[in-house]
């Protein structure tokens, strides 16, 4: 995939592979999405579809191929670095997303916790933020 073709689109897969042990999840996935566009992802059980919905995020990386989140690479091991050049994503969880430890408040503001550094916000302003977003 060259440069100019991931600085277009807002996700990119470029033959994404991902494998968990011997067992090939996915196999040479290439897919674009549009900035402001949507991927819809279904399927029955065990079919891969949480691992591509990691590697679109992400959260996860790839056993071959690249995955680019607004033309810039997602590497999980430093995601702050997608945060700092732009980059907003959002994954929801189908069931057990919420960390049980944590308060309503604290999950939604978790996100913005991770990423207080880059974002320049006092734990106010991330819990005045997550109470917005819950109605609060």
């Amino acid at each position: 995939m060259s440069s100019s073709g991931t600085q277009s689109a807002g996700l990119v897969l470029d033959n994404v592979t991902c494998r968990r042990g011997e067992l090939v999840v996915l196999g040479a996935q290439d897919h674009t999405v549009a900035v402001g566009g949507t991927l819809l992802v279904t399927g029955a059980n065990g079919v891969g579809k949480s691992t591509l919905l990691y590697l679109c995020a992400g959260l996860i990386e790839p056993d071959a191929g690249a995955v680019y989140l607004d033309g810039q690479p997602a590497d999980p091991a430093r995601p702050s670095e997608l945060v700092r050049a732009g980059v907003r994503r959002a994954f929801v969880f189908q069931q057990g997303g919420l960390l049980a430890n944590l308060s309503a408040l604290n999950n939604v503001g978790l996100g913005l916790r991770y990423h207080a550094d880059v974002f320049g916000l006092s734990e106010a302003i991330i819990n005045e933020r997550a109470r917005f977003c819950l109605g609060a």
